[in-house]
């Protein structure tokens, strides 16, 4: 899938994301979204809070940057450095899903409104080098695939896992 097509289905499932998100913590209590399958392991909580972290610190950022400048230096973001700064903890799913659901909603608009050659304009990412506002998109939407996938295992295991009973393995 290439060009306009391409680019629509990512902004399609950027879009998709926080009602997914949403979807998975329907009616679970703080308990249950705090549970973490293992000791180094986040917890649905944290990988909300990390995706409105990367959603205010990285993309939207990034993006404003490729808009509003010809072939910027794009700092890489690291996550480990906030894990361990903390930024990821002390906020409720439902809070940080709210406050993503947000950031998420305006970055769309953006979006939205761009032509489709606007999505070749670039970027220098220090680390991996040139690359496009396409490229990123699409990045943006394997992130969220990644860790839509990364909820359901947690809940998978702290909240299903232990009830299974005789069908545990």
């Amino acid at each position: 899938m290439h060009g306009r097509n391409a680019v629509a289905y990512a902004v399609t499932q950027l879009e998709a994301t926080p009602r997914i998100l949403q979807a998975l913590i329907e009616g679970l209590g703080d308990g249950e979204t705090t549970a973490k399958p293992g000791p180094s392991s986040f917890s649905v909580a944290e990988t909300i809070a990390h995706l409105l972290h990367v959603e205010t610190h990285c993309y939207q950022p990034r993006i404003a940057m490729i808009l509003e400048q010809e072939i910027p230096l794009i700092a890489t973001y690291d996550a480990k450095r906030y894990e361990a700064e903390g930024a990821y903890v002390g906020t409720s799913a439902r809070e940080a899903l709210r406050a993503f659901s947000g950031v998420r909603s305006t970055n769309l608009s953006v979006l939205k409104s761009l032509s489709i050659d606007r999505f070749d304009r670039c970027g220098r990412h220090e680390t991996v080098g040139l690359f496009t506002l396409r490229e990123l998109i699409h990045e943006c939407a394997a992130h969220d695939l990644g860790h839509i996938r990364q909820i359901a295992i947690i809940l998978r295991d702290t909240l299903y896992a232990p009830a299974m009973g005789a069908f545990k393995e």
